[in-house]
């Protein structure tokens, strides 16, 4: 069903070399520089060694100056504050980024998130009447009446599309700050303040967590007096948590963000994220790797199967003793996942089976009545990384009400394809690369249809074939701990600044390749040279029966204490 990925391969010209030799850094490090984007020596410079003193003025943000103004004045006159989040790493390490700051200035701040079954994704009638009552009954009322609502919502990671919702606080004389990342729907919501970057498309790379700590930091520089009880710095633990979780491009502020916010987390401040970090075996030194596949599938697990707010407490703790607990009942929650995610996976590859029709041009939609809604997501990922097609997976339940997640691929929107397909949709929203929706299952059918016909619409056949962006070809002799060292200084690495990808030809197979669990292990000769080396689900029968060469990039084995080479593709040589 899809073809092998186009290998596209750079080498070094002689703006790199020139670079290489301004930084003191070889040729094939200039070249990466140049590659992305960083001609400049002094811009090149402060990308390889970002600072927090090169972070951007917050109040270049439209909206943020409103926002932060309206935060001083709730905790100048001790109002009440509600803090609403989002369910997933994002949406929770927001939220307790909010509510710590918010505390740490004697503000009155509680947190909330809803539940994906019951209440649904975002600002909602039903989630916030749920917020309200949680809300009175901390305070020890039992009884919501008008003066015991809270005097401040800000809807965190959420809120954009959520035009009634606010509306209704709006007539219960609830002001709201909506501080978020999507897209809108339409046109704004009612709010004394809205922090989104698609206002005026500055910072539209933020995650909520992002642009939560530029609010922040934007109420620092208006209330200077707040440092002395607010060390914004050390907060950057949470801030790389929703960053790299939501999968946000690594450049900017972004980067200093997580580069920084990744030493914070080696420091493990909070107990709750020593406890996790303990519980997932994370190293000493962690790495975005870390965070992607250790952190964040833990802290997702209890928005995906339960209530998000158990992460939100783990976060907010300052109790050694219930940090352990909570870290433990979210790996035990994410073990069930992964069992859930597995069958649902193999199950709608099943339905790709059996019928094609399913799979057409350049979108996958599939549905099934009994699959878990908070799961959807992750099988849609997973079905992007193998199709490199638009994807909406939807979980429906007994009444035929469909809760979906879709991903789309770089140069097609999929929140573009959800809007032109919003006749068949209850409820939409999100960015390019991740959305959420809700349909009826009558209308499934239809939506596929729209769907796949807005994909073939807005996007060449070429576009559905992935693309390897190679730095250039290496000999394996090369794959070693002095090129790796020196490539490092690039990280952190994620989307918007990859991990460098190498080209190593003349390869054979030396010994059986060892298969377990999707993973590949082999050892690679090339001459006198010899590495190991390992990938996912890649083809085995007929590839490396002779000579043949792989895509790869070179990755830090923790165990055996050496450098291997990630498999990305391989294929066969001629000749």
């Amino acid at each position: 069903m899809q073809a092998s990925p186009i290998w596209e391969i750079d080498s070094p010209g002689e703006e790199a070399e020139t670079l290489g030799r301004e930084l003191g850094v070889s040729p094939l490090l200039g070249g990466l520089l140049v590659e992305r984007g960083h001609r400049d020596p002094e811009e090149a410079s402060r990308f390889l060694n970002p600072k927090l003193s090169a972070l951007e003025d917050p109040f270049q943000l439209s909206g943020l100056r409103q926002a932060a103004e309206r935060l001083r004045q709730a905790i100048v006159e001790r109002q009440r504050i509600l803090v609403y989040g989002d369910y997933d790493v994002d949406g929770v390490s927001s939220t307790a980024l909010l509510v710590r700051a918010l505390r740490l200035l004697g503000a009155s701040a509680s947190a909330f998130i809803p539940e994906r079954a019951s209440e649904g994704y975002g600002l909602t009638r039903k989630g916030l009447e749920r917020a309200f009552r949680l809300f009175c009954e901390e305070r020890g009322n039992h009884d919501p009446g008008q003066k015991q609502l809270p005097d401040l919502v800000v809807a965190v990671d959420c809120g954009t599309t959520s035009i009634e919702e606010l509306s209704w606080l709006a007539e219960k004389g609830v002001e709201a700050i909506v501080v978020d990342h999507h897209r809108p729907a339409g046109c704004w919501p009612p709010a004394c303040a809205i922090l989104n970057p698609h206002r005026d498309g500055r910072g539209s790379h933020f995650a909520s967590a992002g642009l939560v700590f530029k609010l922040l930091h934007g109420l620092l520089k208006l209330e200077p007096a707040y440092r002395e009880r607010l060390r914004l710095r050390e907060e950057l633990d949470l801030v790389a948590l929703g960053t790299i979780a939501d999968i946000v491009p690594l450049t900017g502020d972004n980067r200093i963000f997580v580069a920084r916010g990744l030493e914070q987390l080696g420091r493990r401040r909070l107990p709750g994220l020593r406890a996790l970090a303990s519980v997932s075996k994370m190293g000493e030194k962690p790495t975005v790797e870390d965070v992607a596949f250790r952190l964040a599938p833990r802290l997702n697990a209890s928005g995906r199967l339960d209530d998000a707010m158990e992460s939100v407490r783990l976060l907010l703790t300052d109790s050694p003793t219930e940090a352990e607990q909570g870290a433990l009942s979210l790996h035990r929650k994410n073990l069930q996942r992964r069992l859930v995610e597995r069958e649902m996976l193999e199950d709608a590859l099943g339905t790709l089976e059996k019928e094609p029709a399913v799979f057409t041009g350049g979108a996958i939609v599939v549905g099934k009545r009994g699959w878990h809604a908070g799961v959807v997501g992750i099988v849609a990922s997973r079905l992007l990384r193998r199709f490199h097609r638009l994807v909406a997976v939807v979980a429906f339940d007994e009444r035929g009400e469909g809760k979906g997640s879709a991903r789309g691929i770089p140069g097609m929107s999929i929140v573009e394809g959800l809007r032109a397909s919003a006749a068949h949709l209850e409820k939409f929203g999100g960015h390019d690369l991740a959305a959420g929706f809700s349909l009826r299952e009558e209308n499934l059918s239809a939506f596929r249809a729209s769907l796949v016909q807005w994909a073939s619409r807005a996007g060449s056949p070429e576009i559905f074939r992935k693309r390897l962006r190679i730095a250039g070809e290496l000999p394996l002799s090369a794959a070693g701990l002095p090129l790796y060292e020196e490539l490092e200084r690039l990280a952190p690495f994620g989307a918007g600044n990859a991990r460098p990808l190498f080209a190593f030809p003349s390869l054979f197979l030396e010994g059986v390749p060892i298969q377990a669990r999707g993973c590949t292990r082999i050892s690679l000769r090339s001459g006198d040279a010899r590495r190991e080396a390992f990938g996912f689900d890649l083809p085995v029968n007929g590839v490396i029966a002779g000579r043949f060469q792989i895509a790869g990039h070179l990755d830090w084995d923790s165990l055996g204490k050496r450098v291997r080479v990630r498999i990305v593709d391989w294929r066969a040589e001629q000749g």
